[in-house]
């Protein structure tokens, strides 16, 4: 069942996604489709799976809540009360027409915010490791939903009305979430904030996953331009240039100059940043990148602008520093990221910049990825060898 509309970023900047974005990537990870809901078992997000969607999750996303003789179901059978006191994934079989099912309880500290399902598709089988990296979605999902859910009563009369517009929701639900007498006329007024989360490729490109995404970033692209949004499709492009030029830096030259023709005319001083910040990545094995780097620090700090491209700059300088085994500026611009997202946002940054450089990251780190640590340091690793064997 296609989604047609992005939520907003549940993170900023270049970040490990909204809760859609990370319904999609889970998808692809365990293979199958991929529900996040709350502890009212009222949708939240969900994957874009197109391909013989089973009868339950259907009902389940157009009537963005599991069906009322569903859930009893499985309250009365002590599904629910397992699922909140153990930390354990459980599993469904199948039964009938029904697929097995994987879901894992999503925590912040003590409370439980919601739950994450996954449902086989097309006959399939889910991937044999999907438990063990739908334990560590749960884990890594618990900020986003914490957000999510802490403002929930906004957030599903919005998502009602999202679905009311693309004809896959109901006047009743729209009513009755927003308190609204479902049989009088009302006006309604619909602002577009144009298609934000970048299709995904907001979690591939921390994870050193630079083909999946360009693929996610691409495709976000080509909706931008469908919906006519200029500047999410400028700025979707600026991101998708600078996961290109941590891997090809030769692609990266054409995905360049397509971000600066789509930026010509823009007032977007972040993004054209950006593409400045994601030059020097391509750059990386030259010699004049410091002092470039000085330039555009100090025109972010000038410009006062977020940390999100502080940030971002400092983690250019150390995929440079890493490729030109510069161990001592590495440490230092390490120490500048913990320093930077001290606060918690991007903190993802210093533990990608220690993995470019083979180093451990922050005792304590608050970063969970998808499928490990290890395997996300061996993509950077890979990334940063691949680089010295480059003339720039």
């Amino acid at each position: 069942m296609p989604r047609r509309a992005y939520q907003p970023a549940g993170l900023e900047g270049p970040s490990l996604g909204d809760l859609n974005s990370l319904a999609d990537a889970v998808a692809a990870l365990v293979g199958g489709a991929v529900t996040i809901e709350d502890t009212e078992s009222r949708v939240l997000a969900y994957s874009s799976t197109e391909e013989n969607v089973d009868e339950h999750r259907r009902l389940t996303i157009l009537g963005r809540r599991v069906p009322p003789w569903r859930v009893a179901a499985m309250r009365e059978a002590g599904f629910f009360q397992a699922l909140w006191a153990g930390d354990d994934v459980l599993h469904r079989p199948a039964h009938g027409q029904d697929p097995e099912r994987l879901v894992g309880a999503v925590r912040a500290g003590g409370e439980a915010l919601g739950s994450i399902w996954v449902a086989a598709v097309a006959g399939r089988p889910l991937a044999p490791d999907a438990s063990e990296a739908l334990r560590a979605v749960a884990r890594a999902a618990a900020h986003l939903l914490h957000h999510r859910t802490h403002s929930s009563d906004d957030r599903l009369v919005e998502d009602a009305a999202r679905a009311l517009l693309e004809d896959r929701g109901s006047v009743e639900v729209l009513a009755e979430r927003a308190s609204l007498p479902p049989r009088e006329p009302c006006a309604v007024l619909a602002v577009g904030t144009g298609v934000a989360g970048h299709g995904g490729g907001d979690i591939w490109w921390p994870h050193g996953n630079a083909d999946q995404a360009v693929a996610a970033y691409t495709a976000a692209r080509s909706e931008a331009e469908h919906h006519g949004v200029a500047g999410e499709r400028a700025t979707t492009q600026a991101h998708l240039a600078l996961a290109t030029t941590f891997a090809d830096p030769t692609r990266a030259d054409d995905e360049l100059l397509l971000a600066q023709q789509l930026l010509d005319g823009l007032d977007l001083r972040a993004t054209t940043l950006t593409t400045q910040i994601a030059a020097l990545v391509r750059d990386a094995g030259t010699d004049d990148v410091e002092d470039r780097a000085h330039i555009l620090r100090t025109e972010i700090d000038v410009a006062g602008l977020t940390a999100a491209l502080q940030a971002t700059l400092e983690l250019a300088l150390a995929f440079r520093h890493a490729v030109r085994g510069s161990h001592q500026a590495l440490a230092t611009a390490i120490s500048r990221l913990r320093e930077l997202t001290r606060g918690g946002d991007y903190a993802y940054y210093a533990d990608i910049a220690a993995f470019m450089g083979d180093l451990p990251a922050e005792a304590g780190s608050p970063v969970r990825w998808i499928d490990g640590g290890a395997a996300t340091r061996d993509r950077w690793r890979a990334l940063v060898t691949a680089r010295r064997g480059e003339t720039r």
